[in-house]
């Protein structure tokens, strides 16, 4: 038996799914959902649940049984289980227990680093985000140890995880810092991320030096010069030019009617409804811009005080991972995230000129369904940053502040 340390968000244990009462389906749209051969077979061996397999495709490229077979989405992007009202007839009819793993445990996920079990809860789903960003108080973590009679998981390179969970614990410490602007610890990650990035993989003592260093030095470093506040309180009109286009691009390419419809409206609030390049964010674009986050956006923040550092917690818990070499890569892909998330909220409040926590959560499961879960377009928007050489903390600072920073 096995001693298991599992590591997971406070309101884990909170979560259960709504059902009818959600606004948002998770069943619906490009996803990719595998059936698990046990259940595969749980369906075969029934005569009444035996059609269901007229739906089910068996995959020839299986790895492992989890990916037994697919469920073959219909034309209109929607799961063939679904009934009318949008609820699963398997559930419905048979219970939990006849779900596939996949559809069993969304939105929940966990993985294995270094011997220790992170639990999470995927931020595509509103009502995760709803416990989670939407509190009066800063996420914690409860670490929990349990005898598992499974057999331990050893890693190839145990030292890298637990470098890596390492790192995430400093970029976590360093957005939970209070008394500085959400930017200026986000900039802040990327000045350390860099540095990790330059370290050769061999280097033990520099890298224990950057795992060690003195981040509220640096903070207050940045927060002299940088300020605490940009000049309309949320986007500078360089970022918007870059993150409308990136915005743009993947409303035009999602395959989620939702996620159009959404960006339809965020393009329209901001006067910007048939966008085609970045020259047509002009001073009148900038101005609604500016009017949305003072009205609408900054006074939900302040009733709000934690929701954004909160999102971006759990995406670094939840979504950031890998090796040494694409740390720098994956912060670019989170500083991304973030703007086009303040860019499509601040336009949906100027299309609905209103800003509440339903708008947010069900916006932001959006996006990260779009943008995160699946990577393609942010994929190709880093790529073009890297061609351009341009892969590097002083890029992301003129992102984030909308003009070069002193690095």
């Amino acid at each position: 038996m096995n001693k298991v340390t599992i590591v997971s968000p406070d309101y884990y244990k909170q979560f259960h799914c709504i059902t009818e009462k959600c606004t948002f389906n998770c069943c619906n749209g490009s996803w990719h959902i595998d059936i698990d051969k046990q259940t595969y077979e749980k369906y075969a061996n029934n005569e009444m649940t035996t059609p269901y397999l007229a739906y089910i495709k068996t995959n020839p490229d299986a790895v492992n049984d989890r990916k037994f077979a697919f469920v073959l989405i219909e034309k209109n992007k929607s799961c063939p289980f679904l009934n009318a009202e949008g609820l699963c007839q398997i559930q419905k009819r048979w219970g939990v227990a006849h779900l596939s793993k996949v559809c069993r445990n969304y939105p929940r996920n966990a993985k294995l680093l270094a011997g220790i079990r992170e639990k999470s809860l995927l931020l595509s789903c509103p009502e995760v985000l709803r416990l989670a960003l939407f509190r009066d108080q800063q996420i914690s973590f409860v670490t929990q140890e349990y005898s598992d009679h499974i057999k331990a998981t050893v890693a190839n390179d145990q030292s890298s995880e637990t470098y890596i969970l390492r790192v995430k614990q400093l970029i976590l410490d360093v957005l939970q810092e209070q008394g500085y602007s959400l930017d200026i610890k986000l900039y802040v990650v990327g000045y350390i991320l860099q540095d990790f990035q330059a370290l050769d993989q061999d280097e033990q003592d520099k890298t224990e030096m950057v795992l060690n260093c003195d981040y509220k030095m640096l903070l207050q470093q940045y927060a002299e010069p940088m300020g605490q506040k940009k000049a309309n309180g949320w986007q500078e009109a360089w970022t918007l030019q870059v993150v409308a286009e990136i915005a743009n691009f993947s409303f035009k390419t999602s395959d989620w009617k939702e996620f159009q419809e959404l960006g339809a409206q965020a393009m329209a609030g901001l006067g910007l409804r048939g966008f085609r390049s970045r020259e047509e964010i002009n001073e009148q674009v900038i101005d609604k811009f500016t009017d949305a986050v003072r009205v609408l956006v900054l006074p939900f923040i302040a009733s709000h005080p934690y929701w954004l550092e909160n999102y971006l917690v759990g995406y670094i818990f939840t979504y950031f991972h890998g090796d040494k070499t694409a740390l720098f890569t994956q912060y670019v892909r989170l500083v991304l995230v973030y703007e086009v998330t303040l860019f499509i909220l601040t336009g949906l409040a100027a299309f609905r000129r209103e800003c509440n926590e339903e708008m947010i959560s069900v916006a932001i499961a959006n996006i990260i369904r779009n943008l995160v879960q699946g990577k393609a377009i942010l994929d190709i928007k880093i790529n073009q940053i890297e061609r351009k050489s341009q892969l590097n903390i002083g890029y992301v600072g003129k992102l984030i502040f909308g003009k070069d920073m002193p690095y």
